[in-house]
């Protein structure tokens, strides 16, 4: 049986929620027919509607599914910055590649985009935001909560306030961070988040934007009107419920969250100890308990990867790979690591089915595949 510690970019279904689906195969009418099978959708829609509701406190009329994070994140950028007279928007090179690679287009569209520089971190500088603020007047800010990489933190509150200060949209893009710290929409301070529910047990195929009920913007997908007229289509019903019984446990995951934690930082010390040239990324800045971000110099994350993959244990590199060949972690250069050492990127990510057995087979695993390098390095050298 694999280890599996690829959870930041998809985790198993949750036994509840694969339950709740197969409970739900038969809902297939569709929610917008006035008869009792489509009426029997619709109550179930709008039951998993309130559930995702409850997990960031909000109305259920602010939640409008998508099918991704990705899509509500694209949505969130195009469509609010379509109502707003300055086409000008602020984000930072460490976005995932939803928000990053959307701001690049819009620029070639003439938005006026700016990327903020980051630490060595990761860390937006706040100094730079309001300069950027203060110089020109801006429709839009988008800042993830966590990064998807290294699992570092922003200043969300902090960046809120600057942005309420200059009467500047917010939106954060919370795929991570859902289920591992409470959100509170209400006092986060942002216009707007994007969730994704594959990533916390629940089902691919389904996100959410989470919006304040006075936002203005456009749809970017226009039909029957569906979603209070925010997203036409019809709705992904299964899926949907299937993503607010995850949502029910968003709790009990948080609550996980100090054991996993102590189970990374066995992991972290293991790595230290196996390879003490490894660079922990953010290791001394506000991190989610569950994500390693680490570097190990004169390694290839591809081949580690591959040995890790043989040795039963799925980790993941961190950076994109692009028609077969990999290249060096867009996220780690904008942090200021040299190209050869954004190669050497990995990614570690727990979640609730992990276990100390998983830990210490991994460092088992990492163990060898670094002795090997090290004989291979020794043999070029």
């Amino acid at each position: 049986m694999s280890v599996y510690l690829d959870n930041n970019g998809t985790t198993p279904l949750k036994e509840s929620v694969k339950d709740i689906i197969v409970q739900n195969l038969n809902t297939f009418g569709n929610p917008s027919s006035a008869h009792a099978l489509g009426q029997k959708a619709r109550l179930a829609l709008d039951h998993a509607r309130r559930q995702v509701a409850h997990a960031v406190n909000v109305r259920s009329e602010q939640v409008v599914f998508t099918s991704s994070g990705t899509e509500s994140n694209v949505m969130a950028m195009r469509g609010i910055l379509s109502v707003c007279d300055h086409q000008r928007l602020i984000t930072s090179p460490t976005e995932h590649s939803s928000v990053y690679n959307t701001a690049k287009v819009m620029e070639e569209e003439g938005v006026n985009v700016v990327f903020l520089p980051v630490n060595k971190d990761g860390i937006i500088c706040l100094e730079a935001l309001e300069a950027e603020l203060k110089a020109k007047p801006t429709s839009l800010v988008t800042i993830m909560a966590a990064n998807n990489e290294t699992g570092v933190k922003q200043p969300i509150s902090e960046i809120a306030k600057l942005c309420k200060q200059y009467r500047t949209k917010l939106h954060v893009d919370a795929v991570q961070t859902l289920a591992k710290e409470p959100i509170d929409f209400p006092t986060l301070g942002a216009d707007s988040i994007a969730l994704s529910f594959h990533k916390i047990g629940g089902p691919k195929g389904c996100g959410a934007l989470i919006l304040k009920n006075e936002l203005e913007m456009t749809s970017l997908i226009t039909g029957g009107g569906q979603e209070r007229k925010r997203r036409s289509g019809t709705e992904n019903t299964l899926g949907i419920i299937a993503s607010g019984e995850a949502c029910e446990k968003v709790n009990e995951s948080i609550e996980d969250m100090p054991r996993l934690d102590k189970l990374r930082q066995i992991m972290e010390k293991g790595i230290l100890e196996i390879t003490p040239d490894a660079i922990i990324v953010g290791a001394d800045c506000e991190r989610l308990a569950v994500t390693i971000g680490v570097m190990v110099p004169e390694t290839s994350a591809e081949m580690v990867l591959l040995s890790m993959d043989m040795a039963g244990v799925c980790i993941s590199q961190g950076s994109a790979c692009s028609s077969g060949k990999s290249v060096p972690s867009r996220v780690l250069t904008a942090q200021g690591y040299s190209d050869e050492m954004a190669l050497a990127g990995l990614r570690i990510s727990l979640a609730w089915h992990n276990t100390q057995e998983d830990v210490e087979k991994f460092l088992n695993a990492y163990k060898q595949t670094m002795g090997r390098m090290k004989i291979k390095n020794e043999k070029v050298s």
